[in-house]
């Protein structure tokens, strides 16, 4: 299995983590995953935040890394930092 690890902060303009959103994109790559609620700190300011752990039987970085930029555009976010499974981190922002 390999894990991968979401890191998603509120909405830009809101201030909200919009968990019903991020449920809903997440469910149409995935039938499975752990939300988490967490603080988290973007240049210097706290935030709400979850953390998405997601387990996959084969290696879908590129997906994972679609569904991230999806996220951040649809949650109106800078960045998602997305943890891959050789541990590394890929920071996917807003094109």
């Amino acid at each position: 299995m390999y894990k991968y690890t979401l890191y998603i902060g509120a909405n830009n303009e809101t201030g909200e983590v919009e968990k019903s959103k991020i449920k809903s994109i997440i469910s149409e790559y995935y039938k499975g995953f752990t939300m988490v609620d967490s603080l988290g700190l973007w240049e210097g300011v706290e935030e709400p935040s979850v953390i998405v752990t997601i387990f996959s039987s084969m290696r879908v970085d590129v997906m994972v890394e679609d569904m991230a930029d999806t996220l951040c555009t649809d949650l109106n976010q800078y960045a998602i930092l997305v943890e891959m499974p050789d541990g590394k981190g890929v920071m996917v922002e807003r094109g």
